[in-house]
């Protein structure tokens, strides 16, 4: 790939870490494409294909169960804009007629270790973050988890036949607001989404240097409809809003004919979506 600055042509550099060796000149040759994916949820992944027709990559130790691999990717001349970290998790292999050996390196980054074992756990008297934090822990890695969210405190949670990532992603999707569970370097975010303070990089589109190839955004005209009673509550509004609806309690004659059932009657309740209470 490549691209102009001011007139000049800039080539894509880019460098790839096996088990902590560097890969060098003739293994770098091989390589025809290389894709890192970073998702809001889950484990961010990096496909490498490769042409081996010399055999350099299957006869050596790649295959080795937990290695490790590193790939750093930007222009030349330009500090690396795209890292990545983690395992290879599966390698494909296409022997074709012709000779040459097709690879398809598939990695996943760090959470890899915490989807190695399928596990049955039980945790008594405690909130999802709590869980969250523990598990975690137990792969050294650091945990930050929604300040000032009210985790409910449930008798108890189960795993049951799931990896930690899994289940710890099951938990996200469980809590009220929508959750990300998600692992950066050696740090765990357990925290609502959407809540950057501060762009952490600017993409361009178009303009040098060209982080972003193409996109393909989602524009839903769709509201979500909250039915209350005999009423309905617009979610999409963004202002604050309020509906009156009619109380529907029946009355026997007794109680029409009193003084508070007269005051009763007819009464109209005002619903504030914020507090989620009639008043």
């Amino acid at each position: 790939m490549s691209s102009y600055k001011n007139g000049e042509l800039l080539a894509i550099e880019y460098d790839v870490w096996i088990n902590g060796s560097k890969l060098g000149i003739e293994k770098k040759q091989c390589i025809n494409n290389i894709e890192v994916k970073e998702t809001v949820d889950g484990s961010d992944t990096c496909v490498i294909k490769i042409q081996d027709p010399e055999f350099l990559y299957i006869e050596d130790n790649i295959f080795i169960e937990d290695n490790k691999i590193k790939v750093q990717l930007g222009w030349v001349g330009v500090t690396y804009r795209v890292k990545f970290e983690g395992y290879i998790s599966a390698i494909d292999i296409i022997f074709q007629e012709s000779g040459c050996p097709i690879l398809t390196v598939t990695c996943m980054d760090n959470t890899h270790l915490m989807n190695r074992k399928k596990k049955d756990n039980t945790f008594k008297d405690t909130t999802s973050a709590k869980v969250v934090q523990k598990i975690v822990k137990e792969y050294g890695f650091k945990c930050v988890v929604e300040s000032g969210y009210d985790f409910e405190k449930q008798e108890t949670i189960t795993q049951s036949q799931q990896t930690d990532i899994d289940f710890i992603t099951q938990l996200a999707g469980n809590e009220v607001y929508p959750f990300t569970a998600r692992l950066v370097g050696n740090t765990f975010y357990y925290v609502k989404k959407g809540h950057l303070s501060t762009p952490k990089m600017d993409l361009t589109y178009l303009n040098y240097p060209h982080e972003v190839i193409s996109f393909s955004p989602k524009i839903t005209k769709e509201s979500a409809q909250v039915e209350v009673g005999s009423s309905v509550i617009n979610s999409s509004n963004k202002k604050l809003s309020t509906t009156k609806i009619k109380s529907t309690r029946s009355t026997d004659s007794k109680t029409k004919n009193s003084n508070s059932g007269s005051n009763n009657a007819g009464r109209s309740y005002t619903y504030n979506p914020t507090t989620k209470k009639w008043n």
